[in-house]
């Protein structure tokens, strides 16, 4: 073994062995079902040259960031895919196929493809989205009908059992009241309805008070006690996709100024998506459709 390639191995094999034993995981514990014990031991004892999946899974069980885990080297990779992956939503602006059934197309197939871990995946699907409806804006590019197919891929997504069935209710109503675009009345109307004032929404409503007060962490804060990991993102990117279709409106009528407003808003949301990337997943479906 390359000497160089053994010393950052090493490196990474500490740091998994720091962290599991400061929460006091074992081993088997930290394996979840997903690993054997002994690649764990590999790993840990520089022995094993990990894959980024693997990676990627032990800090969701340590509940750190991958780059917490990850060397000068790898990093590098994560940046490569970080360009890989803006490189196919460039693809989806020029491809012959209707833009909308690629893309949808592309998220079917992410979900089909990426490992089995519930609530990560759900964090991916949703900043994928959310990062592809503003690249669309920033264009104005975007459309009714672009937004109307996001819209029903949320409605009929299979959430995850993590999600209480009220949880799912929350987040389906807010989709069918995000605003016609071409008419904000009524988006305001709306939230004068029963269904605004509905007692299942009661929380959502005060996040969307915070978001608006631009108090971005501390809906973070507030939200993690009493939601999923999943909830709190899914509220956050419905509302970005919110945040989007007024900003489409304002387009409409002209108001470049609110439109950028609104624009930043889903912008300055979007970074709170933890920023744990899947490179070959997306390196498969680049190949695939693109």
């Amino acid at each position: 073994m390359n000497n160089k390639n053994f010393i950052e191995l090493k490196e990474i094999g500490q740091t998994i062995q720091y962290f599991r034993e400061g929460k006091k995981l074992s081993i088997k514990q930290l394996c979840g079902n997903q690993i054997s014990e002994k690649t764990i031991r590999n790993i840990e004892k520089g022995q094993s040259n990990p894959r980024i999946e693997t990676l990627f899974f032990l800090s969701h069980q340590l509940g750190i960031s991958l780059n917490d885990l990850l060397s000068s080297k790898q990093n590098k990779l994560i940046n490569q895919f970080n360009s890989e992956k803006n490189c196919v939503f460039n693809k989806f602006n020029n491809n012959e196929k209707s833009e909308i059934l690629v893309f949808l197309e592309f998220i079917y197939e992410l979900e089909k493809e990426i490992f089995p871990i519930e609530v990560a995946q759900e964090i991916f699907l949703y900043k994928l989205i959310c990062e592809f409806l503003i690249l669309k804006l920033e264009e104005k590019n975007i459309d009714e009908q672009l937004c109307e197919k996001i819209r029903n891929f949320f409605q009929t997504y299979k959430f995850p059992k993590i999600l209480e069935p009220k949880d799912v209710l929350l987040v389906t109503i807010y989709l069918q009241s995000i605003p016609n675009a071409l008419d904000m009345k009524e988006y305001m109307v709306f939230q004068q309805t029963q269904a605004y004032n509905d007692n299942i929404t009661v929380r959502y409503r005060e996040n969307i008070y915070l978001l608006e007060k631009k108090q971005y962490q501390k809906i973070i804060d507030m939200t993690q006690p009493h939601f999923s990991q999943a909830n709190m993102h899914a509220t956050i990117a419905v509302t970005i996709m919110i945040y989007i279709q007024v900003a489409i409106a304002y387009q409409k009528l002209d108001n470049i100024e609110k439109a950028n407003e609104y624009q930043n808003h889903a912008k300055t949301l979007l970074r709170y998506f933890p920023d744990d990337q899947l490179k070959k997943t997306i390196m498969n479906i680049q190949k695939k459709y693109v």
